[in-house]
């Protein structure tokens, strides 16, 4: 597994946020500082990908739940894309893809337009569906 690491760009007036290697109790500080001075600076519309997120423990949903409550504190969002199956599963656990909604590309989580309606992870077993944000 690789190293972790984290970037960010601003786009369309958000930051997306890259993050990649292995997201765990060793590195959420790391990622938890970093978003907190982001939304801090006033950057609350927050695009996280995590196309090279390899691992994501315990610790590292705390960090995106509080990333996420953050945010929304601020008149803000987070909001996810290119998640893997493996990062998915250990968020549909937790339940945390009631919060985060998933977007298939980065234009779109930007837009917020999700093909329609954005789509919530879905959750353990199931499909996802279209909700209304």
């Amino acid at each position: 597994m690789g190293d972790f690491y984290v970037h960010n760009r601003q786009a369309s007036g958000c930051t997306v946020v890259t993050i990649g290697g292995e997201l765990d109790v060793a590195t959420a500080p790391v990622l938890r500082t970093h978003l907190d001075e982001l939304i801090a600076e006033g950057h609350a519309r927050l695009v996280l990908d995590l196309a090279a997120l390899e691992f994501l423990d315990a610790s590292g949903v705390g960090v995106l739940a509080r990333a996420m409550g953050r945010a929304r504190a601020q008149d803000g969002w987070t909001r996810l894309t290119h998640v893997s199956p493996q990062v998915r599963r250990v968020l549909r656990i937790t339940r945390l893809t009631e919060g985060l909604p998933e977007y298939p590309s980065t234009a779109q989580a930007l837009s917020g337009d999700h093909g329609g309606t954005p789509a919530r992870l879905s959750p353990v077993g199931g499909h996802s569906s279209p909700t209304n944000a």
